[in-house]
């Protein structure tokens, strides 16, 4: 009994100590972005403003015998990883799944300089979600990108959406097109 705690503990410190570099390499890119947003100016929009747009869709993906999804482009997808453990078949191909999908479009308009810039864009997120959170968040802040010509004069401008209110990992900062001026 005593061995199998003993394991257990060293396990669970090898799996925080595996975690832990990737941790704080994260932490460092956030800073680095908080940084670089504090250099830019910004607006905020009113979150009653935004349209949302929401669908489901069912995908059929391929799957291990654990039902985790697979890339069917790996190298492993047919094949083994052969020896005798006991997770010899995770990663391989077993079967093919159908998972629900969700995504949102978002339609808004940004006010800035006497002038309305519209932008749309899609979010892999279902609409009651999204709608309750941008509900929830009130302000929605665009950062705004300068994009200069050759003589240093500005001639376009991009908005930086920050959705990272949303502690969603395909969902933090969503840059609109850019803009003449």
């Amino acid at each position: 009994m005593e061995e199998l705690i003993f394991f257990i503990v060293i396990f669970v410190i090898i799996t925080i100590a595996s975690k832990w570099p990737s941790n704080s390499k994260n932490k460092r890119e956030e800073q680095e972005i908080n940084s670089y947003l504090k250099t830019l100016k910004h607006i905020d929009i009113d979150t009653d403003t935004i349209v949302v747009d929401g669908t489901s869709y069912t995908q059929n993906v391929p799957v291990d015998v654990y039902d985790t999804e697979l890339d069917p482009n790996s190298p492993n997808f047919y094949r083994g990883t052969g020896g005798t453990s006991d997770f010899k078949f995770r990663d391989t191909f077993h079967k093919q799944k159908d998972f629900t999908r969700f995504k949102s479009t978002i339609y808004l308009t940004i006010p800035y300089r006497d002038r309305e810039y519209e932008f749309s864009t899609t979010l892999p997120i279902d609409q009651t979600t999204l709608r309750m959170r941008l509900y929830l968040q009130k302000k929605l802040r665009a950062y705004i990108q300068w994009r200069y010509d050759d003589d240093d004069s500005p001639n376009e401008i991009q908005f930086l959406l920050d959705f990272r209110f949303m502690n969603e990992d395909e969902i933090t900062l969503v840059p609109t097109d850019d803009y003449k001026i």
